[in-house]
């Protein structure tokens, strides 16, 4: 603030909006400066400062209000808008990042505005860009977007890359009824958990492949029609081997959830051919 004429004593007071800010500065050749002063919580726009001189012994009082006096005025900063990204796996829901950081500018006012969302699918990972959280495990982008209040200007974060991993998955082969040496058909069942419908489940008996692989419909698979005439008569370790689909992962029964196909001894009838003596 300057004080006209030049008195060199007595004190200025400033006041921002009719709050007195900082302590009385002392006048020097007619001028009194405030440094340093801090405007972190005044809102976007113009501020009013008045100064109030206090006087001295030679000179008077004075105020600048009402037409002497100063306007500060702040501009609406850009915020750095920083999407919160999270670990997350396919659940049958959506999901991926709801949430951002973006912290007050130099300690003022933390920004008021709402985000909103845009998610995309990235590379093999097709998914229009949409407002509404992926479901399908896969490759994403998000761009979250705040709008501007009256501190702040509309912001917009970079893309920020998520993934939704596929689903664990357990496979259970299941120990068929037994049956007699000699018998031709046989079904091979697996269960697959949780339950997909997609993906396809390869059979092995005693380590060796049987069958094309099955298609999984509601977690389980079904080999019809397997030929057992080949074993030997007794255990014979079953294997269910689930490969996976796009939200589920692949998996194995392999060692504790094998099933067991148990042939027993056949019973022969012998007849005795009898001739003429």
């Amino acid at each position: 603030a300057s004080v006209s004429p030049t008195p060199d004593g007595g004190t200025v007071q400033f006041y921002v909006d009719g709050i007195p800010v900082g302590t009385p500065q002392t006048v020097s050749g007619g001028t009194a400066t405030l440094t340093g002063y801090d405007p972190a919580t005044l809102t976007g726009g113009s501020h009013t400062i008045i100064a109030v001189y206090s006087g001295d012994n030679n000179f008077s009082t004075s105020t600048s209000n009402p037409s002497n006096n100063g306007t500060l005025t702040v501009n609406k900063s850009t915020e750095t808008v920083t999407v919160n990204v999270g670990t997350y796996t396919y659940d049958g829901s959506s999901q991926g990042p709801t949430t951002v950081t973006d912290p007050a500018v130099g300690g003022g006012n933390v920004p008021t505005g709402t985000p909103t969302f845009v998610y995309t699918g990235t590379g093999s990972t097709v998914y229009p860009s949409s407002s509404t959280p992926p479901t399908n495990a896969g490759t994403y982008t998000v761009t979250a977007t705040v709008p501007g209040d009256g501190n702040y200007n509309t912001s917009t974060s970079t893309p920020t890359s998520f993934t939704i991993g596929a689903e664990a998955t357990s496979t259970t082969a299941s120990s068929p009824t037994p049956v007699t040496y000699g018998t031709t058909s046989v079904n091979l069942t697996a269960s697959v958990s949780p339950t997909p419908d997609g993906g396809t489940v390869q059979f092995y008996v005693d380590g060796n492949s049987v069958g094309a692989p099955q298609n999984v419909s509601g977690g389980t698979a079904t080999l019809t029609g397997y030929d057992p005439a080949i074993l030997t008569a007794g255990n014979h370790t079953i294997k269910a081997v689930y490969g996976g689909d796009n939200n589920f992962s692949g998996s194995t029964s392999d060692p504790s959830n094998n099933g067991t196909l148990t042939i027993n001894k056949a019973t022969e009838v012998v007849t005795v051919i009898v001739g003429t003596y």
